[in-house]
């Protein structure tokens, strides 16, 4: 729930990295996750937890999620307002294909079966993007920001539905 890099972020994130050293020794040497990576592989293993068997998209309205309001409150210098540009991409994405979002997580990084779900994804990035912009993507960032974005956007869906549902009745 915390904005993408804002000082709360970083302080928990800090918080991760102190518990990541502990873990490493000479068998596992140090690892670094930025913190976008971080909130990527958290927001991951949520949905994975939660979603075992991932709900029928189809059955589901799924319209991009808004970012919350007070994401933009305070002053944001041109690096917050990239990675809130990055996290709102990532939203259209999902929303336009949460099914293959959802193929992205179930697969293992940097194999065949990610690079297929990126592929299908790819008819969703122009569309997602702002007319004039261009972005510059790699597997692991993708899969961090749609993974937050899955994870944030599901339950919504999941309600609004529930509810459009029952004023149909």
């Amino acid at each position: 729930t915390t904005r993408p890099g804002s000082s709360n972020e970083h302080r928990i994130a800090g918080h991760f990295r102190k518990v990541l050293e502990n873990c490493m020794n000479n068998l596992v040497p140090a690892i670094w996750l930025d913190t976008r990576q971080m909130r990527g592989v958290i927001a991951e293993e949520f949905y994975l937890g939660d979603y075992p068997n991932d709900p029928d998209f189809s059955q589901l309205e799924h319209p991009p999620e808004p970012l919350p309001p007070a994401w933009y409150d305070g002053k944001l210098d041109e690096a917050d307002r990239l990675l809130l540009y990055g996290q709102q991409f990532a939203s259209c994405v999902t929303a336009a294909q949460p099914r293959d979002v959802a193929a992205m997580l179930r697969s293992t990084p940097r194999s065949l079966m990610e690079r297929a779900a990126i592929n299908q994804l790819m008819p969703s990035f122009g569309p997602c993007l702002d007319k004039g912009k261009s972005m510059q993507l790699d597997a692991a960032w993708l899969r961090a920001v749609v993974a937050d974005a899955l994870y944030r956007s599901v339950k919504r869906w999941q309600s609004v539905t529930a509810v459009a549902k029952e004023g149909g009745n």
